[in-house]
């Protein structure tokens, strides 16, 4: 057998992992090395070194290498397997690897017994519930990401590329489904859903119409270089118009958009063109998203600073959404989003810290320091004290005065 510490996980680790596997799944584990020779072994495949199962779960860890995550493979010996890779940065030093049989997995009969028996036994023994065999590969990526066994980071890049692919495949079946449409015909149909997605921040629908135009791009440009620069020249104009409208700075949209396109002259395929213009799209919704960021700081900031100097007047929600130019219910929204209080509970502890002033500083009937704070209700403005500064304000002020 290979050394242990040479497949990156030690038997105490490897002992743990499986436990708990075993535990939520019925399923054992085995660690193997990159070939899939078993190392450590708690049940799961029972061939040991058998070279065709050696073969199968070498390739359920190429597999698992390939798409960034564990994918089920079949085995001569009526199992599936799928392999969770053990790596150091990039270097894969083995596998997790689970081998559960296909009756597991399916569930191929009612009960475990053999027909034959269940005759003769009148309470046939019922076989375990079929496994979630995408839930279970999934639980144990996650496994072995929370003991830091693996190149996290790089499985997910895998991922997202697989996701990538997947997409652009679907964008290519739906531009065969639809039939002949010239690019221009296809870009007008398709450029309000873009612009849409684009204002509302959706990077996933964005990419999903840009994969169909990229493909009707590529179906109607063929090897037209140059007629697909001036295609996606033009895709480039609309989605920072179209930022710059949704709030997107200005000045940092044009900065991104020179040295993207400066960069668009040396780029010579159509591989390197689409990923130039997914790069974009990201910079542009990042620009977006930063934009509204600072902008609903600055507005409720603007906000609770126009509160501050007016609580103690008879101004409503609608009042100061108007002062920062915003809806009431938007207005709603961003106090909750940027301070985590409503409007009112604003108000109240503004009109508190007044009154609190005035109690300290005056001899003003508390009756009046209400009034002057911004509280037409002297019981109000005493429950709304109370909740507040834990006291009374006639309290409040004799604590004050006493020191």
């Amino acid at each position: 057998m290979e050394a242990a510490t040479n497949i990156g996980i030690s038997a105490a680790a490897f002992g743990e992992i499986s436990q708990a596997y075993r535990i939520r799944w019925g399923i054992g584990l085995c660690a193997t090395c990159p070939a899939g020779r078993v190392v450590f072994r708690d049940g799961g495949c029972d061939c040991q070194q058998a070279p065709f199962c050696a073969n199968a779960r070498q390739l359920a860890i190429e597999s698992a290498l390939r798409w960034g995550e564990p994918s089920v493979q079949p085995c001569a010996y009526g199992k599936l397997l799928w392999a969770m890779p053990l790596m150091y940065n990039s270097q894969t030093l083995g596998a997790l690897v689970a081998s559960p049989s296909e009756a597991r997995i399916f569930g191929q009969s009612e009960f475990t017994e053999p027909t034959e028996k269940r005759k003769t036994n009148p309470n046939p023994k019922p076989k375990p519930k079929p496994i979630d065999a995408r839930t279970a590969c999934a639980d144990l990526r996650r496994r072995v990401e929370l003991a830091n066994l693996t190149n996290a980071a790089m499985l997910t890049d895998k991922r997202n590329q697989y996701y990538r692919e997947q997409k652009r495949a679907e964008a290519i079946h739906e531009f065969k489904l639809q039939g002949q449409y010239n690019i221009r015909e296809l870009f007008m149909r398709d450029e309000p859903e873009l612009i849409t997605a684009i204002r509302n921040n959706d990077l996933g629908k964005a990419r999903e119409i840009l994969n169909l135009l990229l493909v009707a791009i590529h179906h109607t440009a063929g090897k037209r270089i140059d007629l697909i620069k001036s295609f996606f020249m033009e895709l480039v104009t609309t989605m920072s118009r179209t930022a710059v409208e949704a709030g997107g700075d200005p000045e940092q949209l044009l900065g991104t958009n020179f040295a993207s396109l400066s960069q668009l002259a040396s780029l010579n395929n159509m591989q390197q063109l689409s990923a130039w213009l997914h790069e974009i799209l990201d910079s542009i919704l990042n620009c977006i998203r930063k934009q509204r960021s600072r902008s609903g700081a600055l507005l409720a900031t603007m906000a609770t600073e126009y509160i501050a100097d007016n609580c103690h007047l008879n101004i409503s929600r609608d009042d100061v959404a108007e002062v920062v130019g915003l809806s009431g219910s938007h207005f709603s929204r961003l106090l909750r989003q940027q301070t985590g209080r409503n409007f009112t509970e604003i108000l109240n502890r503004l009109r508190v810290t007044k009154s609190a002033q005035l109690l300290r500083r005056s001899d003003q009937p508390i009756a009046q320091v209400a009034q002057e704070a911004g509280f037409r209700d002297q019981s109000y403005f005493t429950k709304v004290f109370h909740r507040y500064m834990k006291t009374t304000p006639r309290k409040f002020r004799q604590g004050h005065r006493s020191s």
